[in-house]
């Protein structure tokens, strides 16, 4: 089992917003370049680059939201978190890939939305292409038009990373083993956002010195 198959199956892994800042050997990406066609360019470039033979699996976030203590159950959660058409439609679609895929989940995951909404509960689910593929092209176009923000994301067992598109601005990599973030950080290097160019510069020194440690 790969490291990063291994984080995703542990309910202790951040994968939850902001990928970036929750996990050291992770590099930010910038998509927009004014347009949704340019966003939609630089997003195939990067998934090409990281999953040459198409990704091993898709992972979800979902919310463990209770929306009767809300009193409006039609539109909005309790306090700011998700609407309910908003998590119906992600839950709808996840089920339409739990059918079709092997899948294993994860329950019950902490996670903090922002230091406003504090703590609140995630499901995860791991979805397994087994060879058969998924429709790459539609989940790309979907996560650039904020579709699932930013709860799904790309899996490679052999490149050791997750992709997470979270909107038509940028995506997130995240590795789980420091010889792949640095083999694919020239690779990614055109696409990395320059305002956070200096920390990534620095995650790079650190993996460097864990290679040699």
């Amino acid at each position: 089992m790969s490291e990063i198959e291994k984080n995703l199956l542990d309910s202790s892994f951040k994968y939850y917003p902001p990928l970036f800042y929750h996990n050291a050997l992770s590099l930010r990406c910038g998509l927009s370049l004014g347009s949704m066609r340019s966003a939609l360019k630089r997003a195939r470039e990067i998934f090409g680059i990281l999953f040459e033979d198409g990704p091993d699996a898709v992972v979800f976030n979902y919310a463990i939201t209770d929306y009767s203590e809300s009193g409006g159950a039609g539109e909005t959660a309790p306090a700011s978190g998700p609407s309910l058409r908003y998590e119906t439609h992600k839950l709808r679609f996840l089920l339409s890939f739990q059918d079709e895929y092997r899948h294993e989940a994860i329950r019950d995951v902490a996670c903090a939305l922002s230091a406003e909404d504090g703590l609140v509960r995630n499901n995860r689910m791991i979805c397994y292409s087994d060879g058969r593929g998924f429709d790459n092209e539609k989940l790309i176009r979907q996560c650039a038009e904020d579709r699932f923000n930013p709860d799904l994301g790309f899996v490679s067992f052999k490149n050791e990373c997750v992709m997470c598109i979270y909107d038509d601005r940028g995506c997130d990599v995240v590795f789980a083993d420091a010889g792949k973030f640095l083999a694919f950080y020239p690779k990614l290097e055109p696409y990395l956002l320059d305002y956070d160019r200096a920390l990534m510069e620095e995650r790079k020194k650190q993996a460097e010195s864990m290679i040699m440690a």
